[in-house]
């Protein structure tokens, strides 16, 4: 039993929790009716969606209340760049750990204790940021340019995001390396590493990797409109074997540029926390997680 909105203006967002209440452009034939069947609602007068079908009452459902944060912040943040929504814009959003709100974590991104865009571990939650997408879809270029996707492995406060184009040109052989145990030369556990040594000491640690991946994200933004430029002139030209190579260029210079600097960053935070020690609130938790997967931290 399912509803399905078209959002054709505006903005609009959704985290874990229902949102479509009394309005939907298509559902189940039969969805009020299995409601008022099962109980959950009294007549299709009022009939509401998200209230009727959520199980907010079962212990080991999401939490609701941390979710509809989650949901009212992006929320909002999207309708502060409503009209100038960029791709940098929704990695701000992603990024975001309700700073400059009644909910900002007290001590730290890593010490929230409510559920953020931008999730962190914690023993307070079974969930956290394994990956961050951005989408930019954008239906006036060219097929081979019309969709670009930003991904950001681990946290994306932590890490940077990489354009990728997926119509013709491959992601590199070595993002296929890795699995739930750790790996120093899989590109996630790279990043993801990043992320936890950050964890131990966040406002040392958090600082120099934005330091890096802020100048990272400006340049490849800007490569990106000479690459297109480019590639769309080599299509001009009817040359579209030479156009998805120039974009693997493009990829593989990103994928290994990035690649060195996870690398460096890794081996740099690690000498900064052996230096600064760490300030975490659940080191004891990190500990137990770190050590039966084969996670090299300092102090640890």
């Amino acid at each position: 039993y399912w509803a399905a909105k078209k959002i054709t203006r505006g903005v609009y967002s959704i985290s874990n929790i229902y949102s479509i209440e009394r309005h939907w452009d298509e559902a189940h034939p039969k969805l009020v009716e299995h409601a008022i069947q099962q109980g959950w609602a009294e007549s299709t007068e009022g009939f509401n969606f998200a209230r009727a079908y959520g199980d907010y009452w079962k212990e080991e459902s999401r939490d609701p209340g941390a979710m509809q944060i989650r949901r009212n912040s992006t929320l909002a943040c999207l309708r502060a760049e409503c009209g100038r929504i960029s791709p940098a814009s929704m990695m701000k959003i992603n990024r975001s750990h309700h700073e400059g709100t009644i909910v900002e974590p007290r001590w730290g991104a890593a010490d929230c204790f409510w559920a953020t865009p931008c999730m962190h571990d914690s023993p307070r939650s079974r969930y956290h940021s394994a990956a961050s997408l951005v989408a930019h879809l954008r239906a006036d270029m060219p097929l081979l340019l019309r969709q670009v996707y930003w991904s950001s492995f681990s946290n994306p406060c932590c890490g940077v995001f990489q354009p990728f184009y997926l119509r013709g040109p491959r992601v590199p052989a070595n993002y296929a390396v890795g699995t739930s145990t750790y790996s120093a030369d899989s590109p996630w556990w790279q990043a993801n590493h990043v992320k936890l040594l950050c964890d131990l000491n966040y406002g040392a640690l958090h600082p120099k990797v934005r330091d890096v991946f802020d100048v990272t994200e400006h340049w490849e933004m800007g490569r990106q409109r000479e690459c297109e430029a480019e590639v769309i002139r080599l299509l001009n030209e009817g040359k579209t074997d030479a156009a998805v190579e120039r974009l693997q260029q493009f990829i593989n210079a990103n994928c290994a540029r990035t690649g060195r600097e996870y690398g460096m960053l890794n081996e740099t935070l690690s000498g900064m926390l052996e230096a600064r020690g760490a300030e975490y609130l659940y080191a004891d938790y990190l500990k137990q997680w770190s050590r039966p997967n084969g996670v090299p931290l300092p102090g640890l």
